[in-house]
């Protein structure tokens, strides 16, 4: 009796190892597969211990990624837009013109704080360089969109919704756009400090960018019906990706 309860309990145990963490030999660690009971891991470190809940402080929690961290000066949309800035996989090349940026935005807002004259001006600036980056962002952030539709020999430009990934997307791209496209004597950091200065007030090229787009879907807003249309048809198939999709009748 006491034997096969023990091994009832190594095997429900080995079980539950094996379903923690099923990793695919492709996907990495981005395919990891948790049982339902497993929470989210969280990025405040105090909150393991403190302000549990009775249901949460017998749960177990899921491995953290390598891209949590604990630091006051960890922001996501900072980490994110060095990812783009990246190149030939020098990480640290991109990580130090992200800081000598936002040490440009500080100085910058530092002085213009120093140089207000009354005490409602100096509240108006905001002095931490991560929040002006991050305005700056949600400033050329687009809502909308426009996608290609053909019908018959016309082609229209069908205005959509943008998902916030997209939004993200376009607005990186379009501000490294504008900073190669000029002259390359100034230094690279000059220009992306100044380009994010200028968003942060609703100026600049990628500024400029994001008014074009909205114009354009608001000139084709009389084709937005086209949206819920079978836009993207199916590819046709051909060769033997066509013969092995033909089946017979009898479904063989």
């Amino acid at each position: 009796m006491f034997a096969s309860a023990l091994a009832k309990n190594v095997l429900s145990m080995s079980t539950k190892l094996l379903c923690t963490r099923s990793i695919s030999l492709q996907g990495g660690p981005l395919c990891a597969v948790y049982p339902a009971e497993f929470c989210e891991p969280s990025r405040h470190p105090g909150s393991y211990w403190t302000g549990m809940t009775g249901h949460l402080a017998s749960k177990e929690f899921k491995a953290a990624s390598n891209s949590h961290t604990y630091s006051n000066f960890y922001d996501y949309q900072v980490i994110k837009f060095e990812q783009m800035l990246l190149k030939k996989g020098k990480a640290y090349m991109a990580q130090r013109i992200m800081q000598r940026v936002l040490e440009n935005i500080k100085l910058a807002q530092v002085e213009a704080y120093h140089k207000a004259e009354t005490e409602e001006e100096k509240q108006q600036i905001q002095l931490d360089p991560i929040k002006v980056f991050n305005c700056a962002i949600d400033n050329i952030k687009p809502q909308i969109g426009v996608q290609g539709y053909r019908l018959a020999a016309m082609s229209y430009q069908v205005p959509h919704p943008l998902s916030p990934r997209k939004q993200v997307f376009m607005t990186h791209k379009w501000i490294l756009d504008s900073l190669r496209l000029r002259s390359q004597k100034v230094p690279f950091v000059d220009r992306l400090t100044k380009e994010i200065m200028a968003a942060y007030v609703g100026q600049g090229s990628a500024m400029k960018k994001k008014q074009a787009l909205h114009k354009l879907a608001e000139a084709n807003r009389a084709y937005a019906h086209y949206r819920w249309e079978n836009i993207k048809s199916k590819p046709k198939l051909r060769g033997r990706r066509a013969a092995k999709a033909k089946t017979s009748k009898f479904g063989r």
